[in-house]
């Protein structure tokens, strides 16, 4: 019995160990060994390297970097491991989001989601057609708006990132701000990452100076994870931030009270996608279709005014009206024969 038990440990032990091992980077017995105990099961350094290289003759796809202090991780075409396995409605679903996410996220983001493609692919492929397994030949996705492509990030970066988000510890970081060409040495604390359409980003805050800043993934030059915990900001929520307007270029503190008259046609689009919770619509004796709401006066509700043309007129705020004003005055003068 005694034999079995200790059986059974080495087994939940290996199985925990698979699951830590990263595939886009090496990951030190001590770092495993941190997270082993963090899951109630502590062991020696010594017995995890012997683990690994055990798992490594038993052909699971493990492979080392070989340094004095070796480092793991999986084969870069290691298959997908997986119990249970992908049924074919959970495969569906990972190409669906390949369908969705393929023109919204960079490569090196995606990157991270191809073993999980692989294996619904030859899940979808072994159903001949048939019922779910024709289902993406039946599916399409395609945007009104003008589609760019995501900024490339380099994946070694982006590990980087990932691991101080989650590990909270510090990341040095060389960086590129726009418009410059040599890139300068920060050391910093990672608080959050979001996508602004095609772009991602890193927040944080730097360990000399005091404020949020965003940084561009695409703009990083190099990136490492350090051994020194990070210090979250007291009551920072990410969240918070993105709604209290954190990724708006603001114009004044608050929201403020929008009006504008559209053209019917372009006045049901907003009835079936509202700008607010409190949105009012009403319709005018000239047929165009007034509409009111509370939003925050940024630069993008500019930009997305002047992309209905001559469909709409801003009555309020009076500041965004004489902006669209002296645009189109602008561009009079510029289209101007």
């Amino acid at each position: 019995m005694m034999g079995s038990a200790k059986s059974h440990e080495t087994v939940w032990r290996h199985w925990l160990l698979l699951q830590r091992i990263p595939r886009k980077r090496f990951i030190g017995t001590r770092e495993l060994q941190i997270s082993l105990r963090q899951a109630g099961v502590d062991v020696s350094l010594r017995t995890i390297q012997r683990d690994l290289i055990e798992l490594s003759r038993l052909n699971f796809p493990l492979v080392s970097d070989e340094a004095s202090v070796k480092g793991w991780r999986w084969a870069e075409d290691a298959s997908f491991l997986e119990i249970p396995g992908m049924d074919p409605f959970t495969a569906l679903t990972f190409m669906m989001a390949k369908l969705h996410l393929g023109a919204l996220m960079p490569e090196s983001c995606l990157s991270f989601l191809n073993p999980h493609m692989s294996k619904a692919r030859e899940v979808l492929k072994g159903l001949d057609g048939a019922g779910v397994g024709g289902w993406p030949k039946k599916i399409a996705r395609i945007s009104r708006h003008l589609s760019l492509r995501p900024p490339k990030i380099n994946t070694q970066h982006l590990s980087a990132v990932y691991d101080g988000l989650l590990m909270n510890q510090q990341i040095e970081l060389f960086y590129r701000k726009r418009g410059t060409e040599q890139p300068e040495k920060y050391t910093i604390t990672p608080l959050g990452v979001v996508f602004v359409d095609a772009t991602l980003y890193l927040v944080c805050n730097f360990a000399d100076q005091r404020g949020i800043y965003k940084l561009a993934l695409h703009r990083i030059v190099e990136a490492k994870c350090l051994d020194a915990d990070s210090t979250p900001i007291e009551g920072f929520d990410l969240h918070r931030y993105i709604e209290a307007g954190g990724f708006e270029f603001t114009k004044d503190e608050g929201k403020v009270r929008f009006k504008a008259l559209f053209d019917k046609e372009v006045a049901e689009h907003l009835d079936e996608a509202p700008l607010a919770d409190d949105q009012r619509v009403t319709i005018q004796a000239d047929g165009r279709v007034k509409v009111e709401a509370r939003v925050r006066n940024s630069s993008q509700l500019q930009w997305w005014v002047m992309g209905f043309g001559d469909k709409v007129e801003v009555l309020e705020p009076q500041d965004l009206r004489q902006q669209v004003a002296e645009a189109c005055r602008n561009m009079c003068q510029m289209y101007k024969p």
